[in-house]
């Protein structure tokens, strides 16, 4: 899977990388503070997950299998 998800970053435009490493960088800290913040990578993932992994037209059947899309960003 982490091979997949390499390739997908790497199609995205060099903006949406730059944003995707500073959202990622934000989630590592808020992670380590999981003591305080209580934000596990799983509390994160499913967070940012369906909005990372945002299809270009939502149905319902997409938004219902929105936990693939947590699960990619958990790891």
């Amino acid at each position: 899977h982490a091979a997949a998800l390499k390739a997908c970053v790497d199609r995205l435009p060099e903006q949406s990388r730059t944003v995707l490493r500073m959202v990622i960088g934000l989630c590592r800290k808020v992670a380590k503070g999981v003591a305080v913040t209580k934000m596990t990578a799983e509390n994160l993932g499913i967070v940012w997950g369906p909005n990372i992994l945002r299809p270009k037209v939502e149905t319902i059947d997409i938004m219902l299998e929105n936990n693939l899309a947590c699960g990619a960003v958990q790891t």
